[in-house]
Parts: structure tokens; C-alpha cells; sequence
């Protein structure tokens, strides 16, 4: 491999030839899903929270939840409901935890840092967040706290996430650096709306670049046993868009973070040294990402209505941590009309509700939905255009057979086209690596990426492709959750199977994600405990 266009050919999947990987389990080395540090000093975080708990769809409504201050409190219900845990589940004596964010596999490769001033019983400092005991663990703190605190605007800080590899190739092998650059765009969704309903905005910096953030996080102060390469990197402010954080207080934070030690030493995640998957610390190299100018969202936007509420009376914090991937569907209800354009439309960017303020610029990734079991919809394939300027690439790259037909009912600033009518259930179980779940929900879906556009500033656009889709899976399982329905990421599937079916005539655009959404059947011997049941009666 010499490039990432070439990583990404060689890890597809294909009928009869999987991309690279281990092949069996080493359950004797399975990961640690959690990294502590040693002799890091441990903060805790209140468990028991008295903050406002608006209803999930408040969320959607702009202006609509007050700004709460920047206090412990409030950083431990973003971090609660974002990057915490939501259930442990346990099966004949077997544990194991979920989080409020998906993971491939359950496997977790993101950790997260607070980089902040001074709030009230926490110091100001680069902080790890240890959501098995919810707790932050102190890394640094800044010898000169005037200078560092001077560098964030009024109710500002910063949120870091780093991704150890090692967690997704032990099962995934090569096509695992894929699955982490869409954990990055779940959890970065997962913070954005969590951070809204405290009244908070989240804004993607892509001005820093990698060598910054190691310096900032101290990623290999000391080296860690598993390696934690840079993710992204996160604005949260009061209000606006993070934009009053200029480069130059960035700059000012890595220099003051490079002038002393960082605390503690991280935890091993395995009995056995990590062994670096081939290809996938390759795909790093190629993608590493140098500072590059922030971009701010268009003013220019189409304009497109409010949304419009689904059913649900649960508050934010009870959908958030009820969200689960579905793990079969009954293969047999039928989804109302209504609840499959609330979720479509969900998809479309608004600027002022989360989590777009993470995706400023022009959209990039457009599903292609496959309905099978919709009420007054007919059955066959559809594809949503993010953006309406999109359509005439798309057209050019796609079936020339293709219709591009409206859909009766459909509302009238939603893009959604019919490409070809027909059952399409059987190519939707072959393409999903033969799983009989993408085939058995009311309907599943491909995510097509614009590789042409999304590549044209460097090679780091394709982890940015990755993070759309992640964003886009994250907004779909909660817009399911708020219809009383279950969605489930589907991270297995025949790339250019789907490529062939699509018609597909050049690599400008493809596929990077797929997801399906049914009615879930339950798994009844699973016993489901508290998440924080395990540490007592801490307040």
C-alpha cells in the first residue's frame, strides 16, 4: 500500500474474500475496554445531578434549552451522557459494559480528555476521563495557570479524543482503522448532543493538527503499552461556535502543555504486547493531518423547516442511555410513513441543533436507502441528497437506468429520490456480508461518500469522511429510539458488490457505512444492571 486510496481497495470485503484479519479470538488477550493511569490523581464525578432534564426533542428546537454554566456538574452530565456508561449486561456469570456511544464490536477504541481552566473542585489542566468509575484523572497541570486560563474564552474549554488501534484490529484486523474513524464520528455526535441539552454548543477544530495534539495530550508521555494516536478534537462553548478560541490560544495551550510533566502511567490493555495490525498504522502515516484552516457553515444553507417532533416523551438523558444496537428484527412490521420521513429528514443539516455545528461545511455523505417494509412507500431503492448541488455528480456517477423520481408525499424540502422500484431484500442480506438483519427492518441503507471532494485537501479527508458517517449512524439510532424503534450499524459489507448494484461507473464516490432500522427483538437472557450500580452510594 502506498497511499490511503490503496489501503481503503485493500480493506474491502467481498463474497468469498474477507479484507485481512485475525481469523479467530484470542480471548486470552482480549483488550481492557478501559485505560487508567497509574498514580494520576482522580477526580470524582457527581453521580447524582440536579440540572434541568428537557425532553429529547427539545433538543431539536433552536433557542429552546437555557445555557448552564461551565461546573462540575454540568462536565459530569456531558460526560455521563456522552462518553459513559449506559447498562452493564451480564449473561450465566459473563459482564460486560455498554456505553452511551456505539462501538464496533463493543470494542471502544476512543478515549477522551478535558483540556480546561480552572472549575470550581476540578484544576485547570489536561484531564482523562475514566468512564468505568466516571471520574477525571488528572494528567498536567499548567505551571503558569494565568497564562493557560487566559486562553479560553468565557465558559470555554476543549474536548480531545485519542484512538487506540489495538481495540478494533484484535478482532478486525485491517479494515479496523475504518471502524475507528467512525467511532469518532458517533462519539462526536454523542457529545454534541449532550452537550445541548445543557444549553451547549460543540464545535469540530480541524485547526489543530495531529503533532499538536500529541503534544497536548501527552500521548506519549510516558509511551503507552498500545500506542494512542490523535483523533479530533472538540470546541464546547456557552454559546456561539467555539470560534472565539483563535489558532493562536490553541498554539498557546500545546506550548504551555510541552513546559512540564504529565502525571501517571497508563494502564497495559492486554496480557500480551499489542501487535500493530499491518496496514493499519500504514493508513495512520498516510492520513496524518497537519493544522488546516477551520470551516465555518454557510450562512448560505438552503433554508429547511423546523423538525417536526416524534412521538416520544422521554427526557434526553432517558433516550440517550436506553439506545441500543439491535441485534435481530421480527422480519415483519411495517414502519408508518411519517416515522421514516421524520427520520430522513433528521439526516438533513440545520445549523443551530446539534450535532451540525461539527459538519459546517458542504455535506458529503448521502444514503441510499433501501425501504423494505414502509407504510405507502414502494418497496425499492432511494437515495436522500444531503445537499440538493450534490444530485447532478451523483446522477452522472450512478445507473444511467436509474428514475430520480420524487416519491409521492414525500415533503418538499426533502431530496429523496426513487432510483428503482422492487423487493430489494435479497441484495440487501447479500451486500451486508449475507446478515440476515439488513434485510429483516423496515429499511437498511448504504452511506455513499463524495472520496472526490472529501480527498481534494490532503489524505486526513478520509478519516473526515468516516466522522460524517459516523455523525449521520449516531442521528439515526436516536431518531430511531424516539420512534419506538431500534437501529444498528452494519460495518460488514461487500464495498463493490454494492458499487456494481449501484452502477457505479468511477471511484469518485463510495461506500463507507451501512445501517438498518426495524423493530428489535429482545434478548431476554441478558440481565441488564445499573451502570454506575457497581460504585455505591457515591453522591
Amino acid at each position: 500500500m502506498d497511499n490511503i486510496e490503496s489501503y481503503h481497495e485493500a480493506s474491502k470485503h467481498a463474497p468469498g474474500r474477507y479484507a485481512p484479519g485475525p481469523g479467530y479470538l484470542n480471548w486470552e488477550n482480549q483488550p481492557e475496554p478501559f485505560r487508567w493511569f497509574h498514580g494520576a490523581k482522580v477526580h470524582d464525578l457527581p453521580l447524582r445531578q440536579s440540572l434541568p432534564d428537557p425532553l429529547f426533542e427539545a433538543m431539536g428546537q433552536v433557542g429552546g434549552i437555557a445555557s448552564q454554566p461551565l461546573t462540575l456538574e454540568a462536565l459530569s452530565r456531558l460526560l455521563m451522557y456522552s462518553l459513559g456508561l449506559a447498562a452493564w449486561k451480564e449473561y450465566e456469570g459473563v459482564r460486560w459494559s455498554l456505553r452511551c456511544h456505539p462501538s464496533s464490536g463493543n470494542l471502544h477504541p476512543i478515549e477522551g480528555y478535558v483540556i480546561a481552566p480552572a472549575v470550581p473542585g476540578l484544576p485547570p489542566g489536561v484531564h482523562h476521563y475514566l468512564s468505568r468509575d466516571h471520574v477525571l484523572e488528572t494528567r498536567w497541570i499548567p505551571t503558569a495557570p494565568d497564562l493557560w486560563h487566559r486562553c479560553f474564552p468565557a465558559g470555554t474549554f476543549l474536548l480531545a479524543l485519542s484512538l487506540i488501534h489495538w481495540r478494533e484490529t484484535w478482532k478486525y484486523g485491517l479494515r479496523s482503522f475504518r471502524y475507528c474513524q467512525l467511532n469518532l464520528g458517533h462519539a462526536s455526535a454523542a457529545l454534541s448532543y449532550a452537550a445541548s441539552f445543557l444549553g451547549w454548543r460543540v464545535t469540530l477544530r480541524t485547526d489543530m493538527g495531529d503533532d499538536a495534539m500529541i503534544r497536548l495530550l501527552g500521548l506519549q508521555r510516558p509511551l503507552a503499552p498500545e500506542p494512542e494516536h490523535p483523533g479530533l478534537l472538540l470546541a464546547i462553548s456557552p454559546a456561539g461556535d467555539g470560534a472565539d478560541m483563535t489558532h493562536e490560544n490553541l498554539a498557546s495551550l500545546v506550548a504551555l502543555a510541552e513546559s512540564g510533566e504529565f502525571q501517571g502511567h497508563p494502564n497495559s490493555l492486554g496480557h500480551l504486547p499489542a501487535q500493530p495490525w499491518p496496514g493499519v498504522e500504514e493508513a495512520a502515516r498516510y492520513c496524518h493531518k497537519g493544522p488546516t484552516p477551520s470551516v465555518t457553515m454557510s450562512r448560505d444553507q438552503p433554508v429547511v423547516p423546523p423538525l417536526v417532533p416524534a412521538p416520544t416523551r422521554q427526557t434526553a438523558t432517558e433516550l440517550i442511555r436506553a439506545r441500543r444496537s439491535a441485534q435481530r428484527y421480527d422480519g415483519k412490521s411495517v414502519l408508518s410513513l411519517d416515522s421514516f420521513f421524520r427520520m430522513l429528514d433528521r439526516l438533513l443539516p440545520r445549523r443551530d441543533i446539534p450535532p451540525w455545528s461539527l459538519l459546517p461545511g458542504e455535506p458529503l455523505v448521502h444514503p441510499v436507502v433501501l425501504v423494505h417494509r414502509v407504510r405507502e412507500m414502494q418497496p425499492g431503492v432511494y437515495l436522500l441528497a444531503r445537499s440538493t448541488s450534490a444530485v447532478p455528480g451523483l446522477r452522472e456517477t450512478l445507473d444511467p437506468s436509474f428514475l430520480w423520481r420524487v416519491p409521492a408525499h414525500t415533503p418538499s424540502h426533502l431530496p429523496l429520490f426513487l432510483l428503482r422500484p422492487g423487493d430489494c431484500r435479497a441484495e440487501a442480506f447479500h451486500i451486508s456480508c449475507q446478515q440476515d438483519i439488513a434485510a429483516d427492518g423496515a429499511f437498511s441503507l448504504g452511506m455513499l461518500a463524495n472520496f472526490s471532494t472529501g480527498l481534494a485537501e490532503g489524505a486526513w479527508g478520509y478519516r473526515a469522511l468516516h466522522w460524517e458517517a459516523g455523525i449521520l449512524g449516531q442521528v439515526l439510532y436516536l431518531a430511531a429510539e424516539a420512534e419506538g424503534i431500534r437501529g444498528t450499524g452494519i460495518g460488514c459489507f461487500f464495498d463493490d458488490l454494492f458499487h456494481q448494484w449501484m452502477g457505479l461507473r468511477n471511484h469518485g464516490f463510495q461506500t463507507v457505512y451501512h445501517f438498518t432500522v426495524g423493530v428489535a427483538m429482545a434478548d431476554r437472557r441478558l440481565t441488564t444492571l445499573h451502570p454506575y450500580g457497581h460504585i455505591g452510594n457515591r453522591q
